[in-house]
C-alpha cells in the first residue's frame, strides 16, 4: 500500500519509520522527503499512538539523518522517562500479582508490560497507561479487597454492590491512593465474553510462562493474544498505530502460532472478518511478514477492505483524542459477518443496562426491567448532545 492515502506527511514519516524495521523492507525516508516536516507533531503523534519506542529506536539507529537537534533531544527525553514508567509499572505488578497469588486468587497480566514482554522481549518497547489483571469472577470482591488493602482506592466514586458489578460489568476500576497507578481488573471479554472459550478460566488454561523482568508469569497463549488484540483493536476502530504494530510484530515473530486454530476459532466465535482485518492492517500498514496463505485471504476479502478504508480514514481524524462514539457504534456493527450477532449487537446497544445507567439511575436488583425503559431514553440524549457538540 501506497502510504500517500495519508493527507499529512508527519503520519506518512511515522509509518515510513515503523515499516523500517528489520526484515520489512522498507528504507528510512530520505533528507528531500524529511524538508518541511512539523517535527512537534511528528512526537505528539508518535506518543497519541502509542509509537514513541519504536520511532526512538529507527531513528537513533541512523546517525546519518540530521534530524533537528530539539527533536532528537525531546524524543530521547520522552523514551527515557517512557521506559522509567514502564519499569516501575512492572514492578507494581509482579508485586500486586504476589499479592493476589498468595490470597488464594488465580492472576494473568494483561497488556501492558506482559504483552510488551510477550512481544519484543523488553518492556520498554510498548507504551502503556495503567495495569491490566485478569481474573474469574467469582474473585472479584476478594481480588478488590486485596489491591484496597494494598494502597488503592476505587476510580469510581459510587458503585454498585459487587453482584450488580458483575452483571453489568466486565472490569473494575482502581487506582493507587497519590494516583500514581491505575488498575483494571477484569473478568470478561468483551466483545468475546460471550464464548466459553473466552472466558478467563478457558483463557488461563491455556497459558504459557513468560519471563518478565527476571520472573516467570503465566501468559496468554499466542493465539488468544493475537484474537483478543484484533477484538480491541477492532472495538476502537484501530485508533492507534501501536496496536496495529504489535499485531505486525506477534503476528511476523511467533513461531509457535497456530494458524489454522486461531483463524477456526475466529469464525467460531463470529469474529473471523475482525480477525482479518488485524492482519489486512498489520500487511497493508506495516508490511508484516504473514503466512502467505493467510496474507491472501486478508487481501482479498472485499468487505475487510472496506472495514480498512474506515480505519485509514478514522487514523486522520484532526482531533484524535476525542473518539467518535456513533462511528464505533457503526464500526462494530459492519464488522460482524453473521445476522445473529449484529441482532445481537443492536438489541444488547438499545435495551442492555450498562454500570453507566445504574450510576444514572441506582436501582436494586429486582427492579433492573426498568432499565430497559431508561437505557433507550439515556442513549438518546447522550446523541443529542454529541452531535450539538459537534456542530458547535
Amino acid at each position: 500500500m501506497s502510504l500517500d492515502v495519508f493527507e499529512r506527511a508527519e503520519i506518512r514519516f511515522i509509518l515510513a519509520c515503523l515499516r523500517s524495521r528489520a526484515g520489512a523492507g522498507e528504507e528510512l525516508p530520505c533528507h528531500a522527503e524529511r524538508d518541511g516536516l512539523d517535527w512537534d507533531y511528528i512526537l505528539k503523534a508518535s506518543i497519541c499512538h502509542g509509537v514513541l519506542p519504536h520511532i526512538h529506536r529507527a531513528l537513533s539507529q541512523e546517525e546519518q539523518l540530521n534530524l533537528p537537534e530539539h527533536f532528537r533531544q525531546e524524543l530521547q527525553g520522552a523514551f527515557r522517562a517512557g521506559a522509567r514508567k514502564n519499569l516501575q509499572f512492572t514492578g507494581e505488578l509482579l508485586r500486586l500479582t504476589d499479592l493476589l497469588s498468595a490470597a488464594g486468587i488465580r492472576a494473568v497480566p494483561h497488556k501492558g508490560p506482559a504483552l510488551a514482554a510477550f512481544i519484543y522481549d523488553d518492556i520498554s518497547m510498548r507504551q502503556f497507561g495503567d495495569l491490566d489483571i485478569i481474573i474469574e469472577p467469582h474473585d472479584l470482591g476478594h481480588a478488590r479487597d486485596v489491591i484496597l488493602a494494598s494502597g488503592y482506592k476505587p476510580r469510581d466514586d459510587v458503585e454498585p454492590e459487587e453482584g450488580i458489578y458483575r452483571r453489568l460489568g466486565s472490569e473494575y476500576a482502581l487506582e493507587r491512593e497519590d494516583g500514581s497507578v491505575k488498575v483494571e481488573l477484569h473478568w470478561q471479554f468483551s466483545p468475546a465474553g460471550d464464548s466459553s472459550y473466552m472466558t478467563p478460566a478457558s483463557v488461563m488454561g491455556r497459558c504459557k510462562s513468560l519471563s518478565l523482568c527476571g520472573r516467570v508469569v503465566p501468559a496468554m497463549s499466542a493465539e488468544d493474544q493475537l484474537l483478543l488484540t484484533a477484538v480491541h483493536g477492532g472495538s476502537h476502530i484501530w485508533e492507534r498505530l501501536g496496536w496495529i504494530y504489535d499485531t505486525a510484530i506477534l503476528a511476523e515473530t511467533r513461531d509457535d502460532m497456530d494458524w489454522d486454530a486461531v483463524i477456526s476459532v475466529a469464525s467460531r466465535l463470529g469474529y473471523r472478518r475482525l480477525f482479518l482485518l488485524a492482519l489486512h492492517l498489520a500487511d497493508d500498514l506495516m508490511k508484516a511478514r504473514l503466512p502467505e496463505k493467510i496474507a491472501v485471504e486478508a487481501r482479498s476479502d472485499a468487505d475487510v477492505a472496506s472495514l480498512a478504508a474506515v480505519v485509514y480514514r478514522y487514523l486522520q481524524r484532526p482531533a484524535p483524542e476525542i473518539e467518535d462514539i456513533p462511528l464505533r457504534r457503526r464500526f462494530s456493527l459492519m464488522s460482524r459477518e453473521r445476522r445473529r450477532d449484529r441482532m445481537h449487537f443492536l438489541v444488547n446497544l438499545a435495551v442492555s443496562p450498562s454500570l453507566e445507567d445504574w450510576q444514572l439511575m441506582p436501582l436494586p436488583a429486582k427492579l433492573f426491567p426498568l432499565y430497559h425503559i431508561v437505557r433507550p431514553f439515556r442513549l438518546t440524549l447522550k446523541h443529542f448532545h454529541i452531535a450539538k457538540r459537534k456542530k458547535a
